[in-house]
């Protein structure tokens, strides 16, 4: 599912006309999303329909872009201030779901390299899966009330005008931040996403396919050295959990315990140090390919843009 785009004739429109055709069409996007998400069984296909996990992803998507939509909108069209915090909510609630799944997904490639393989799966991966049991929620109670976007008044810049000016304000923060450390790549994916929103209603524009996938890419390698970053920060509150379980097995028996207490120890600490060994190579090997890509694509973005920027603002006669 996708933003419905928009016709390239609209760049000579106002631009706050054309983005409430666009929050309308958005928002109907989400909620055909929601509604899949909700009611699987009513997708085009019942009798196979996709995976929850798919289902939710597809629904985040959609939130997000919508979102971001309105946020970069808000000088150019009025909405509800309900629907706003009715949408951040929905953003809030799916929120750690999607982390969880992600951390389970590592760790499963983690524990698939270990030599000689395990016989008992990871403590760490039970817990993940029972946090993920815990986090099991449903939206079905939550409401959302429609944006009602419309215009403001006065005076507005033309659409491919007024659109060209916050795709460059995002490339800008695209270009500082991909040249700083690591720490600053996740605001870097953040500003790549939402380019890649404002972009993605262009679809009909010649070069915007090919500026989307490039975007897809840079976001997906970025998105990879975050969660791995996210992954090591997780680590210490997971093993937390098993550690505690199994001390609180040994002292179950009276005693000192001694030898069972420093054998919870040290498997916990073989398994900490090995996913810790893990995570730094599987992180280097990420950003190594980022670094020795950055360059390229980063080149090969502002060529596209400035393609794009052209296509929105034609050259007058």
């Amino acid at each position: 599912m996708s933003l419905p785009l928009i016709d390239p004739s609209d760049v000579s429109q106002p631009a706050g006309f054309v983005a409430e055709k666009i929050l309308k069409l958005g928002q109907s996007s989400m909620r055909a999303a929601l509604r899949q998400w909700r009611n699987p069984a009513d997708a085009e296909c019942p009798s196979d329909p996709p995976p929850y996990e798919d289902l939710l992803h597809d629904f985040r998507v959609e939130l997000r872009r919508l979102r971001v939509w309105v946020h970069q909108t808000r000088t150019l069209v009025r909405t509800r201030r309900q629907a706003r915090l009715d949408l951040r909510h929905f953003a809030q609630t799916t929120n750690p779901t999607r982390d969880l799944e992600v951390i389970l997904t590592l760790l499963e490639e983690w524990h698939a390299t270990r030599q000689p393989e395990p016989e008992h799966p990871s403590a760490l991966i039970t817990e993940v899966l029972e946090r993920l049991d815990r986090a099991a929620y449903s939206v079905d109670h939550l409401t959302l009330t429609g944006l009602a976007p419309r215009p403001r008044k006065g005076k507005h810049p033309l659409f491919g005008e007024w659109l060209s000016v916050q795709l460059g304000a995002q490339q800008q923060m695209i270009q500082y931040l991909t040249q700083q450390t690591d720490t600053e790549l996740h605001q870097a994916r953040i500003h790549v996403k939402h380019l890649r929103y404002l972009i993605e209603p262009l679809a009909g524009f010649p070069v915007a396919a090919a500026l989307i996938t490039l975007l897809k890419n840079m976001q997906t390698q970025l998105g990879n050295l975050h969660d791995l970053a996210v992954f090591r920060q997780t680590v210490p509150e997971l093993v937390q959990a098993p550690v505690a379980q199994a001390l609180r097995t040994v002292l179950e028996v009276s005693g000192r315990q001694t030898v069972d207490i420093k054998r919870v120890f040290a498997a916990q600490r073989e398994e900490t140090l090995d996913v810790v060994r893990w995570q730094t190579d599987r992180y280097q090997s990420v950003i190594k390919d980022w670094q020795r890509t950055r360059d390229a694509q980063m080149q090969q973005l502002d060529e596209q843009l400035d393609q794009l920027y052209r296509e929105l603002v034609p050259a007058k006669k």
